[in-house]
């Protein structure tokens, strides 16, 4: 090895990989996101099929679906006594599907309210 020998990168190459690195890692996050917005989705699509399964299921039982707080005028079966809650739907179906499943993201809403939607 020869006194005048350098070894090493130059700033240039360091740069330029760094960048490198830098457009590739921002190409898969984006991926990634795209990704976890598909696999909520697809879980979104999984619970409510869970949850249309649950109420025909009540329905064979009963003769009559759950509850709604819209009254005798949606359902014709029953006239709804306090169904206005989540909660409520969720004791209904339990025999047929526990727990509830809740929007992965706005799971501190009904999902009928209007106040947290994404």
């Amino acid at each position: 090895m020869s006194f005048g020998e350098k070894h090493g990168f130059t700033l240039i190459e360091l740069l330029v990989v760094i960048s490198i690195i830098g457009v590739l890692a921002s190409t898969v996050l984006a991926s990634l996101d795209s990704v976890r917005e598909k696999a909520r989705d697809s879980r979104r699509i999984s619970d409510l099929n869970q949850i249309r399964v649950a109420l025909e299921l009540y329905f064979a039982d009963h003769g009559y679906y759950p509850a709604s707080p819209c009254g005798w005028d949606c359902n014709n079966y029953r006239y709804s006594y306090s169904a206005s809650s989540w909660a409520t739907l969720a004791a209904e179906l339990a025999p047929y599907i526990d727990p509830l499943p809740i929007d992965p993201i706005n799971n501190n809403c009904p999902p009928w309210g209007s106040s947290c939607l994404s």
